[in-house]
């Protein structure tokens, strides 16, 4: 689907620094026709051209992905808000992306290893003394890959920024 504000168009390298500087995304699935969202942790790697998140083996999530493995998944960074002299005319500084995919399963026992290791990486690199992952949490842990069949990122990096998070 071509995007209506193609000067907001975001590249590949956009798109990667997206996916991985975000720490929670959001995970759209639908079952019996019934949309659902959550937000997750999760991790990108390019190389699979994948998204990979964790949980629980049992619950909506995981029974709307059983029923219908098609999901939408987004990322999302608020720079600040651009202000204006009119209220309709007031904006956000953002960069997003937002993907199409199919989700499963990993069982690979290897592959579900590295992937939580490489959540630690992510999650844990600033704590003191950081969980090392062990094979045996590897296996108790449901891992799922989001494959990617679409994605598109776009930005608003432009105008004055106002951060009202500075002022509280």
């Amino acid at each position: 689907m071509e995007m209506r504000r193609s000067e907001r168009k975001m590249d590949k390298k956009g798109i990667d620094e997206v996916l991985v500087e975000t720490l929670i995304g959001n995970l759209a699935t639908t079952r019996d026709g019934v949309p659902y969202t959550i937000p997750i942790q999760f991790l990108y790697e390019p190389k699979d051209k994948a998204i990979y998140f964790h949980g629980a083996s049992e619950g909506r999530k995981i029974d709307n992905i059983k029923e219908n493995p098609k999901v939408c998944f987004s990322a999302f960074q608020l720079i600040g808000l651009i202000c204006a002299d009119k209220a309709c005319e007031y904006d956000q500084s953002f960069r997003s992306v937002v993907i199409f995919g199919t989700a499963t399963f990993v069982k690979d026992a290897d592959k579900k290893f590295e992937v939580l290791k490489g959540f630690m990486e992510k999650y844990a690199k600033d704590h003191p003394a950081p969980i090392p992952v062990t094979r045996s949490m590897a296996a108790r842990t449901t891992i799922i890959k989001l494959s990617i069949d679409e994605i598109s990122g776009k930005q608003n990096i432009e105008g004055t920024i106002h951060f009202p998070e500075k002022e509280r």
